[in-house]
């Protein structure tokens, strides 16, 4: 009986190896954000723009620009991090204005744009790390996503700013 099992088990076909596919990124890709830098008060915008060619990185911001390397989506820009995922975003679309707030309105509620759609958008989401300063920015494909601010205050005189996105022109 045992060599029958053993026979059996011979000649039994094995099941073929799992094999990961991780495509790698493009060989040449650009993201752009118009925004402001996020790490300060001032909200005066300025254009990030994150250029890979392989394993190359650069990013610009305003006038600042930063050279490095690029391991996945895990960026070392010398005394800029980035560590990023590609994901999607639903954005407002190009030209879309915010529509007023009504006075003392809860925060809580989004505003309302016009017009209205919010179209799905391939982005990259990275976590950014200079010196002890560490900010989230979102960036697509030219010609990019624009950070538009939302200050709003409540009832009881309480403000929040948060950012919304839409396409750039």
């Amino acid at each position: 009986m045992r060599w029958v099992w053993l026979a059996l088990t011979a000649c039994a076909t094995k099941p073929p190896p799992v094999m990961e596919h991780h495509a790698a990124p493009p060989a040449k890709e650009t993201f752009v954000l118009d925004a402001p830098l996020f790490t300060t008060h001032d909200i005066e915008p300025v254009v990030w723009t994150l250029s890979r060619d392989g394993e190359n990185a650069h990013l610009t911001l305003g006038d600042r620009e930063y050279t490095g390397t690029a391991h996945g989506d895990q960026l070392d820009l010398g005394a800029v991090t980035m560590d990023c995922r590609r994901t999607e975003v639903r954005a407002h679309v190009a030209g879309a204005e915010p529509v007023p707030r009504a006075a003392h309105t809860d925060c809580s509620v989004p505003r309302a744009w016009q017009p209205p759609q919010l179209v799905p958008t391939p982005a990259l989401t990275c976590t950014v790390h200079r010196d002890q300063l560490t900010t989230e920015v979102t960036m697509a494909a030219p010609p990019g996503l624009q950070g538009v601010v939302d200050d709003c205050c409540d009832d009881q005189d309480r403000c929040e700013r948060r950012w919304e996105i839409r396409r750039r022109q």
